[in-house]
């Protein structure tokens, strides 16, 4: 696995990489570029869930499942609905995520340091798409998650890891977010276009480094990224030229926001689940 140091550097090195995209980037931009690497992100992990037989049958009929019921809200609810469910879906799965990368085990106390991050990414969705006030239950809750956890890590005499400090610090950086966000509901938008671009980053940071002494497994990965993304590439070209391809609705923003939901329900482990509250 990879050493704290290595960690620590891909994160720090996507997000300074990706807070200086998203400021300076055209705001038409941005989307676009979100949705072509997100696409190629998808693509391959459900390739390696496929090698890897996570897609069992159970899975499967989930993802059926899943996606009926995805297109009846699509369909039925307005469209800031599926932003905001998509939202928090993506957020949860950053931090199911972002616990397995740093090879930290799922447990109630990952689940309370993670609960201050996802509490404020909500607030700022909240707030955005469903015009609601969620500011002062936001700070309540994380606040009241805050005491829970410090009481019991004094009890347990637990001490932090490298998934702790990582939650410690998104859930700073996202407290700070949401005081700016907050008074600007219009770069709410923002906010998720860098969560999701932080989380390909990293993913990608992960898996560079992981196959370092595994030569082959990295060129096989290098070359199903770059022919994954060249496809995607041509597709998004396609899509920001206007030819008229009917597959190229797939870069429309409900066709990205039903991909992303599938992909973090098909990256979802039940025995994390369970794990993540005892």
């Amino acid at each position: 696995m990879l050493t704290l140091r290595e960690s620590i550097g891909i994160r720090v090195a996507s997000l300074v990489g990706v807070l200086g995209f998203v400021f300076f980037a055209p705001p038409t931009l941005l989307p676009l570029v979100v949705t072509t690497v997100g696409f190629g992100h998808f693509g391959l992990a459900f390739r390696y869930q496929a090698e890897g037989k996570h897609l069992t049958h159970t899975k499967l009929l989930i993802l059926a499942v899943s996606f009926v019921l995805i297109m009846v809200i699509a369909f039925t609810e307005p469209f800031t609905i599926l932003i905001f469910i998509n939202g928090i879906g993506f957020i949860t799965h950053f931090c199911l995520d972002e616990a397995r990368l740093l090879n930290g085990k799922h447990s109630l106390y990952t689940t309370l340091e993670a609960l201050p991050f996802l509490v404020f990414v909500t607030g700022i969705f909240a707030e955005a798409y469903l015009i609601e006030d969620w500011y002062t239950p936001a700070m309540l809750i994380a606040g009241i998650t805050v005491l829970i956890y410090v009481a019991l890590m004094i009890r347990s005499g637990r001490i932090p890891n490298a998934t702790s400090y990582s939650f410690y610090a998104w859930g700073l950086i996202t407290f700070v977010a949401y005081n700016y966000v907050r008074f600007m509901p219009e770069k709410a938008g923002s906010v998720f276009w860098a969560v999701a671009l932080l989380h390909f980053a990293i993913w990608y940071g992960f898996y560079w480094y992981k196959l370092q002494n595994a030569p082959e497994a990295k060129e096989k990965f290098v070359i199903r990224t770059l022919v994954i993304n060249a496809v995607v590439v041509v597709l998004a070209a396609l899509y920001y030229f206007q030819y008229p391809i009917p597959y190229l609705a797939l870069f429309l923003g409900a066709g990205f926001y039903i991909t992303s939901l599938l992909h973090g329900i098909s990256s979802i482990r039940p025995q994390e689940l369970t794990a993540s509250l005892r």
